[in-house]
């Protein structure tokens, strides 16, 4: 992964991040307990 973000446009980061946080945000509440962090 970290090669991914170091060498793919930043475009495309963003728009990887974004699918894999949106599937994250569907899973279901019943199976998963989802926590997010973040770091800034």
């Amino acid at each position: 992964m970290e090669l991914f973000v170091k060498r793919a446009p930043l475009q495309v980061v963003d728009a990887m991040r974004q699918t894999v946080t949106n599937m994250i945000g569907t899973l279901p509440p019943q199976f998963f307990t989802v926590t997010v962090s973040t770091v800034a």
